[in-house]
């Protein structure tokens, strides 16, 4: 998909938006937000047209728009073939470029569709989408402004649906070589230093916990390091990414109801890969370096046993009493390599740890833990610039002896999971400031939260970790 800002010689489609209007029992249509009315065509010469509703117009923000326009394409999308034409309506001109990048990168997010692995592979042309304005608004906003916000919002969700079907593609296909060859050619196209530890340099930092989960199988675990270097002498923020790319449980297998969903629990390698690439596609005045922890976790004779007592990176000792708790294991070592080897002042790790934070928010919020106020604040104002749903979490200092080891400094496994594997992974953090985020329900969302993550995994936090990122650009600028 191409999205562009004009106007299409031949639109096969029309998308429409218009705000809410005052109903009666003879409307077909009122602009409600989200409302959809698909209008096809009989005619060849003329376009289908579909109408969106983007409620009233006082109300509107951007992420009405994303998500709006976002529901418009998932309804017409079986009528774009090639050019489309996105008609906007009138926007107030401080807001015209926010919500015209919104209504792009909801377009894009939604046009994402997994290829999948069919014999007879579908190819079709790229569809052309046309993005203008109603004639109100385009006398009064300067549009190399809206081409500027539209260019970096697209960017974003061009970095978000590379690495999408990595969380869909299969095990056979990704695992931790396979998922470092694609580190290293994305690090090829934008620029990204690529490093890439194998189990001898990794055996050497005594990176046991990774090297524990990932011994029972063929595919030896990697640590990737993505390194991104836009600002000279600032500070390097850090980021983690549970990198699991089949996870079976080990000796605590999983259920059979669970099996189906194993090869989705490198969900946070690829977020923290969508973030770096978007920070590198954006050219952003920042440091940012992405450690991905990978590994699969499997059963064979050589695999690491309920029972056993690991010696991490930093030398504190872990009593294993699940072999189903892996990611802490592998992120405990990718945080002590961050801080220790990348001297990254801060660290926001992202997992699909606990199947327990989805019981408690569903897929509407991510479980956030911080050590840091300052720094949770931070995360806290770019959520709320991204509409992202994050819901705290207590790190209450009782929580320390629900981690406490009987035989060991610690326990893999404790009471309380959501709050225990994050209360686990802090000990790792030595002190900085750091974020702990559970994707584990909102990463591939049942229920559907929006309809830009239909059949797709969600992209959470990439919208706000990148905010933050531009968040600290700016305030760098301020204080030249």
């Amino acid at each position: 998909m191409q999205i562009k800002l004009g106007k299409s010689t031949a639109p096969v489609l029309e998308i429409v938006g218009h705000y809410a209007q005052k109903e009666n029992e003879n409307d077909v249509f009122s602009g409600k937000e989200q409302e959809v009315l698909v209008l096809p065509s009989l005619k060849k010469e003329l376009p289908h047209r579909v109408y969106v509703g983007c409620g009233e117009p006082e109300k509107v923000t951007a992420q009405v728009m994303r998500v709006c326009f976002a529901q418009a394409w998932q309804k017409a999308k079986g009528y774009a073939k090639s050019q489309v034409q996105v008609l906007l309506p009138p926007m107030e001109q401080e807001q015209a470029a926010s919500l015209a990048a919104a209504a792009a990168q909801g377009i894009s997010l939604a046009g994402y569709a997994f290829a999948g692995y069919h014999k007879e592979a579908s190819e079709s042309a790229p569809v052309e989408v046309w993005l203008d304005f109603s004639e109100e608004s385009v006398c009064s906003v300067e549009l190399h402004d809206i081409q500027n916000a539209v260019e970096e919002a697209l960017r974003v969700a061009r970095a978000m649906n590379t690495v999408r079907p990595l969380v869909q593609r299969a095990p056979n296909d990704i695992y931790p070589e396979t998922l470092a060859a694609f580190a290293r050619q994305q690090g090829e196209t934008y620029g990204i230093e690529v490093k890439v530890l194998e189990p001898e340099q990794m055996q050497a930092l005594d990176m046991n916990g990774l090297l524990c989960v990932g011994r029972g199988t063929s595919h030896a675990p990697r640590l990737i390091v993505m390194r991104y270097r836009g600002a000279q002498d600032a500070p390097v923020f850090g980021l983690v990414g549970k990198g699991i790319t089949c996870d079976t449980g080990g000796y605590c297998i999983k259920g059979k109801d669970s099996m189906p969903y194993i090869k989705g629990d490198m969900a946070g390698a690829a977020t923290v890969m969508a973030v770096i690439l978007a920070a590198a596609a954006n050219k952003c005045k920042v440091n940012l370096t992405a450690v991905i922890p990978t590994a699969e976790n499997v059963i064979d004779g050589d695999s690491y046993k309920p029972g056993d007592v690991i010696t991490m990176m930093n030398r504190m000792t872990v009593e294993v009493l699940n072999t189903d708790c892996e990611g802490r294991m592998i992120l405990a070592d990718a945080i002590t390599y961050l801080l220790e080897q990348e001297q990254a002042s801060s660290c926001i790790d992202i997992a699909t740890l606990t199947g327990l934070a989805g019981s408690t928010f569903g897929s509407l919020y991510t479980p956030i833990f911080a050590s840091d106020e300052h720094f949770y604040n931070d995360f806290c104002c770019a959520a709320k610039n991204s509409s992202e749903d994050f819901w705290r979490m207590p790190l209450d200092e009782r929580y320390q002896s629900y981690v406490k080891g009987d035989i060991a400094d610690l326990k893999n496994m404790a009471g309380a999971g959501t709050i225990s594997a994050a209360v686990f992974l802090q000990q790792f953090t030595q002190g900085k400031p750091w974020i702990h985020l559970d994707i584990a329900a909102t990463a591939i969302q049942y229920p559907v939260v929006h309809p830009y993550a239909q059949d797709a995994p969600s992209g959470v936090a990439v919208r706000t970790i990148y905010e933050m990122l531009k968040q600290i650009e700016d305030k760098a600028g301020e204080n030249k």
